[in-house]
């Protein structure tokens, strides 16, 4: 049996209501659309905030919260698991700073970065951090609540700090899969710490990604 997925869209044309134009809709991000959903179908709400505009279900509306004549119709679409699957797109971050390297390695990248951190807490080895997991768990949610912030991105920072709460309390195991699937998601998260990695190495921008360890190293860690 194929399995089905929500996907919520808005109609981006620039004239939205205008029925000359070809449509051209959108997809919300997946944390946004996992907002959207929950409170849809699970709480029933008749409408949601997501950062710089609010969701009305009533009348199917995507409303600009600073101007409230910006509005463009949304829509509910059940497809399946494989049609619902995304590229990701990096719909901020226009100008982002191009390291002067052309290549690092992954791996040594993740090092340099989690031992940055780990001397950040005097954390002496990885194994010593199941007896500091609630210290490491609530740096990561305050880092990325603060991130959030900085990028506007407040709706979405709240709900994956929501996700790392469910898991505070479980095994190691659990909360590195429940930090995978936070990563794996489209977000303002994956896109700013993807953006601090490349940056490791270059002397040009060694501030831009070291500014980062406090907020991004304790998601990093978990991650990894």
């Amino acid at each position: 049996m194929t399995q089905k997925s929500i996907e919520w869209f808005w109609k981006s044309n620039d004239n939205p209501f205008s029925n000359e134009e070809s449509v051209d809709w959108n997809r919300y991000s997946d944390v946004e659309n996992a907002i959207i959903e929950e409170a849809f179908s699970t709480l029933k709400k008749t409408h949601v905030i997501i950062d710089d505009y609010h969701i009305d279900f009533e009348h199917r509306v995507q409303i600009a919260n600073d101007d409230k004549t910006k509005q463009h119709p949304i829509k509910r679409v059940e497809m399946n698991k494989e049609e619902g699957g995304r590229l990701r797109e990096a719909r901020f971050m226009p100008n982002p700073i191009v390291p002067s390297s052309s290549f690092h390695g992954l791996v040594g990248l993740r090092k340099i970065f989690i031992d940055s951190f780990m001397k950040s807490i005097d954390l002496k080895s990885v194994n010593d951090w199941e007896k500091r997991k609630y210290e490491i768990v609530e740096k990561a949610k305050l880092g990325i609540l603060h991130e959030g912030q900085l990028v506007g991105k407040q709706c979405e920072a709240n709900w994956i700090v929501e996700q790392l709460e469910k898991v505070k309390d479980k095994t190691k195991k659990d909360i590195g899969e429940c930090c995978v699937y936070i990563y794996t998601l489209e977000s303002f998260l994956y896109k700013i710490l993807n953006h601090a990695m490349r940056l490791i190495g270059d002397i040009d921008h060694e501030n831009s990604w070291q500014s980062k360890i406090e907020t991004l190293g304790p998601f990093t860690f978990l991650l990894y």
